[in-house]
């Protein structure tokens, strides 16, 4: 009985449990016709679909309507994301305000010391080979911060970094651009998005590999395009807002709302859906091999409508998402074709604006007809940076440098089909003030050169040329503050550096960086020489015994220059000189290479053999005293004195006192050593070169 009531209950959760997994698939979205099922590369194509069970009415989830969205922060209730994973951290005076650009509050940034959110590391979401970033951002004042941290060398307010400072966005208090640091590169927006106080959509779109491309949008405009030098990570990390992790940087003043992370790159085309409409207030998705359909909409109950975006031509299959996460995917269902105005060329019609300043920067919009994917864009002879395929009528790019002018536009098709707007924009010139120098940094480096060096001042430009000495340093990266080079190849020593901008205006710093040896040669050290003193005439062979000497090397005496006649590189190096002439006395024997390298010192006399010392002269004899009876008698004594019979001196004491010339004198005596000693060691280099097998001997 008792199992045949356990069975029951079993058997009655399994029907259970069917009717709710058969209810939960009733709810899948179902897909019966796309209609067409067919359009341009170049997206735009309107599309329907028509089916069933797109939207249910469930609260609208941003997760389901931005896919790979890894999280959300809107700022409505709290700080958390909406699926509670990464919640943010508050640090020092962040709150909420009503400042808005959609919901009720944003977050607003003081500006004080350390004052941010910190969302908590997660390798296995932030480090993906591709993520995305999407949130708005509002200036407030003097926005940079109170000042208290010590700031970068600009002293950019930090909106987004990583705790370790490898990737930081930061905006220029100078001119409201948009700094994107990672690792060892830097770029530099065009676009004040923070003097005017107002909301501006910001996106970044960031490889990790590299060689990988870095695109950062403003308003959904392409701001920077450019790509990444070297591999970067976020493992590891945690991500911090309105603040960097050091005082290096300047805490951010202003509002954010909708922080949006997606471990997944953005097109420019859900960029751009992103300024204009936010998150998919369905949270109905449609992908399309891969690309999202933009302007999702329910047109009625069993039909959607999207727009596509650019795509490569070929089949595809289509996956919809309804408001309660559950998809489908209707396989081959979209193919994206050739585009069938390929044969034609482009047609430039103008730009807008028409001019602006030499020094780079516009942003550009191109209007025209019959442009493709990935066109290349050039004013005169500089390449417009930047360059974004909006569609086949419109193009956009960021000025380079330039000289003034009126210059021709070019756009160029893929196929090299190209169109040209004679004399199309106008440079205006602006006189940019001189470049200075402040310091580089490191200040030394191997004389092989590949140093990498950052020098820091003001006034810096594309196109500038740096040199150490007569080397050239390959610029890197350039900046307004900041250029990183390679040191090229140079001979060791203390050079200056200087640099010259397009403009030929330049700056120098004397003495700044020092090209160090590879392999510095020995310092040369004296053991031994023949002979420890010499005539002051000169002209006599000095043999020197020690290490380290070899071609270039030079002997001194005192000041004067003893000429090398034969040099022998051997395991006991060996010079021999001939002595200069010199003043009598001691003076000191060194060696200097050709390296400015000093030996050791050795004494060396200088003797003249015609000295003669002067004749003596004989001391003056002692002062005559008065007798002692008459001082006696003086005083009223009276004279006692007793006489003792002395000898008079005779034999050889009879002249002492005397001055005496047949002592010789203590420097003949030295002279005679000094003889005597230089005998021998003559003897021992003779019976030294006697013995020894003969080596390789160079006159110099």
């Amino acid at each position: 009985m008792v199992k045949t009531k356990l069975i029951f209950n079993f058997l009655l959760k399994v029907y259970f449990l069917s009717l709710s997994l058969a209810a939960y698939a009733s709810m899948e979205p179902t897909v019966t016709l796309i209609t067409p099922d067919k359009g341009s590369e170049l997206g735009g194509t309107n599309v329907s679909i028509y089916g069933s069970n797109f939207q249910l009415g469930a609260d609208v989830d941003p997760y389901n309507s931005l896919p790979n969205l890894t999280f959300f922060l809107n700022f409505e209730d709290d700080y958390s994301d909406r699926q509670q994973q990464h919640p943010a951290t508050v640090n020092n005076g962040p709150t909420f305000n009503s400042e808005s650009l959609a919901g009720n509050s944003s977050v607003y940034f003081p500006g004080t010391p350390d004052s941010r959110l910190s969302v908590a590391s997660d390798p296995s979401a932030f480090d993906s080979s591709e993520i995305s970033l999407s949130f708005w951002v509002k200036g407030d004042g003097s926005w940079s911060g109170d000042g208290s941290d010590n700031g970068s060398a600009n002293g950019n307010a930090v909106l987004f970094s990583s705790n370790d400072n490898i990737f930081v966005i930061s905006v220029s208090p100078d001119d409201g651009r948009i700094n994107l640091n990672i690792d060892q590169d830097s770029f530099i927006g065009a676009r004040d998005i923070i003097s005017d106080e107002k909301w501006h959509h910001l996106a970044f779109v960031l490889g990790k590999t590299g060689g990988s491309a870095i695109k950062v949008f403003v308003d959904g405009k392409l701001d920077i395009n450019t790509t990444v030098s070297s591999s970067w990570s976020l493992a590891n990390q945690s991500l911090l807002i309105g603040d960097g992790p050091n005082d290096f940087w300047e805490e951010f003043k202003g509002y954010i709302d909708e922080f949006a992370f997606i471990s997944r790159g953005l097109s420019n085309e859900e960029v751009s859906s992103l300024f204009e409409f936010g998150l998919n207030p369905l949270g109905i998705s449609v992908d399309i091999g891969g690309s999202y359909c933009l302007n999702v909409a329910v047109a009625a109950e069993d039909q959607l409508t999207c727009t596509t975006t650019q795509h490569l031509p070929g089949v595809n299959n289509v996956i919809i998402k309804n408001d309660l996460g559950l998809t489908t995917t209707v396989n081959g269902g979209f193919t994206y074709l050739v585009d069938n105005v390929t044969s034609l060329p482009p047609i430039l019609s103008f730009l807008s604006p028409s001019s602006g300043t030499e020094r780079g920067g516009t942003f550009l919009t191109i209007i025209g007809s019959g442009f493709k994917p990935n066109p290349t864009v050039t004013i005169g002879d500089i390449n417009c940076l930047q360059v974004v395929f909006i569609s086949s009528s419109q193009i956009t790019c960021v000025t380079g440098v330039s000289g003034p002018g009126f210059f021709d536009v070019k756009v160029v098709n893929t196929d090299s089909q190209n169109s040209t707007l004679i004399n199309g924009y106008n440079y205006i010139e602006f006189d940019f003030p001189a470049p200075t120098i402040d310091s580089i940094s490191p200040n030394m480096g191997s004389e092989s050169g590949n140093t990498l060096v950052q020098i820091n001042g003001t006034g810096f430009r594309d196109g500038v040329l740096v040199s150490l000495g007569n080397a050239n340093c390959v610029v890197q990266t350039v900046q307004d503050t900041v250029i990183t080079c390679l040191t090229g190849a140079n001979d060791f020593g203390i050079v200056d550096l200087e640099l010259k901008n397009i403009d030929d205006k330049s700056a120098a710093l004397s003495d700044a960086y020092e090209y160090t040896q590879d392999n510095p040669p020995p310092i040369p050290t004296i053991i031994l020489i023949n002979r420890s003193s010499g005539n002051i005439s000169g002209g006599e062979a000095l043999t020197i015994l020690g290490v380290g000497f070899y071609a270039g090397s030079e002997v001194y005496i005192g000041t004067s220059k003893c000429e090398i006649t034969t040099l022998i590189d051997a395991n006991l190096d060996e010079i021999t000189c001939t002595t200069p002439a010199h003043a009598k006395g001691l003076v000191k024997v060194i060696i200097r290479n050709d390296r400015e390298k000093f030996s050791n010192t050795i004494d060396f006399e200088y003797i003249d053999p015609n000295y003669q010392l002067p004749t003596p002269v004989a001391p003056a004899p002692p002062p005559v005293l008065p007798p002692l009876a008459e001082k006696e008698q003086e005083n009223g004594f009276e004279a006692k004195s007793q006489k003792k019979n002395v000898a008079p001196i005779s034999g050889p004491l009879q002249n002492c006192g005397e001055a005496s010339t047949a002592i010789p004198s203590a420097s003949y005596l030295l002279y005679f050593l000094n003889y005597l000693i230089g005998l021998g060691v003559s003897m021992i280099f003779k019976i030294r070169k006697s013995k020894r097998p003969q080596r390789r001997g160079r006159d110099i």
